[in-house]
């Protein structure tokens, strides 16, 4: 986690009250919420398709729902309080009222690399975080219309790449940008830091994981050394045979639905070895809003809540 300073604003240090420099810093259930470089880094992130701020239909909010949505998102990145978070299906503008995104976002982040596409609102990505982003990188994977978007992320004297990524609805296509985008994330983790250091790498993604009609693409994921925060049976179970359990734990038995309308899990989290899952949830405020007509689609009268947030916390050793 991120300190502050009364403003609100990130600190990248911390001072005790006489003015000496700390290498960590506790809240009151001792939970470190500052680290040194040498000490691990404590993150709490989110990846998040939101849909074009609506129901991912390719439209912004209707202006007569412009309360309803501005209260459910707003309401999502304050009660998470996340210090990262991979954004997809981005707009810049959030509805018809007319209100604009940043009214959204920059109550809760002080820095963003956000993308909008007016000409193809499905491909609108970037970052929001509380620590500072720099060496954007922008990729089109080699089939399907589909990118893979780079930034760098410094916390606490830690540099940890960030990817986030949307892949394509067609499996054909999908089983050929899983290699490319693993293979560009072991690039990323290879020793290129200080002193020949492996870099940590965060993937935050909309990956259509319908790894229940599809499972041959376990195989693939399998043959990463990436972990996954969202990761099961890939048969929609609860229990698996893990391939290795020293080495991913209790990853194999998590496995959250991140769709309100159909319960499959297509949002996901990859990390490099050098991070430790911590924990994760899934913000489900989607399913729980009273008044459930908000989200009925008017092309075919049925109610589809979009994407829900993932929410994990790690630790950078």
């Amino acid at each position: 986690m991120a300190i502050y300073n009364i403003s609100g604003a990130a600190l990248s240090g911390c001072y005790d009250v006489d003015g000496n420099a700390l290498n960590s810093a506790y809240d009151k259930n001792g939970n470190q919420i500052f680290g040194g470089s040498d000490t691990p880094l404590t993150l709490k992130v989110m990846t998040y398709n939101v849909g074009q701020w609506y129901l991912g239909s390719g439209v912004i909010v209707p202006a007569s729902l412009d309360s309803d949505f501005y209260d459910l998102q707003y309401g999502t990145f304050q009660r998470n309080d996340v210090d990262i978070c991979g954004i997809e299906e981005y707009t810049a503008q959030f509805s018809e009222k007319p209100r604009q995104a940043s009214e959204v976002i920059a109550p809760f982040f002080n820095y963003t690399t956000l993308k909008n596409y007016d000409s193809n609102p499905y491909y609108g990505h970037g970052f929001v975080a509380n620590y500072g982003l720099s060496n954007f990188v922008d990729n089109a994977y080699s089939v399907g219309t589909n990118y893979y978007y780079k930034a760098d992320v410094t916390a606490n004297g830690k540099t940890i790449a960030l990817v986030v990524t949307h892949l394509s609805t067609n499996t054909n296509e999908r089983v050929q940008q899983i290699p490319e985008l693993l293979s560009y994330l072991d690039g990323l983790y290879a020793p290129n830091g200080a002193n020949g250091a492996k870099v940590p790498v965060i993937c935050f993604g909309d990956f259509n994981m319908d790894l229940p009609s599809y499972p041959a693409e376990k195989d693939l994921y399998y043959a990463s050394n990436f972990g996954m925060v969202n990761q099961a049976g890939f048969d929609g179970s609860s229990e698996v045979v893990p391939k290795d359990i020293s080495t991913y734990e209790g990853h194999f038995t998590r496995f959250y639905s991140t769709m309100a309308a159909t319960g499959l899990g297509l949002d996901n989290i990859l990390f490099s070895p050098n991070i430790e899952f911590v924990s994760a949830y899934v913000d489900e405020a989607k399913k729980n809003v009273a008044d459930q007509s908000i989200f009925i689609n008017p092309v075919d009268g049925k109610a589809k809540p979009d994407h829900m947030p993932l929410i994990a916390t790690l630790r950078i050793n």
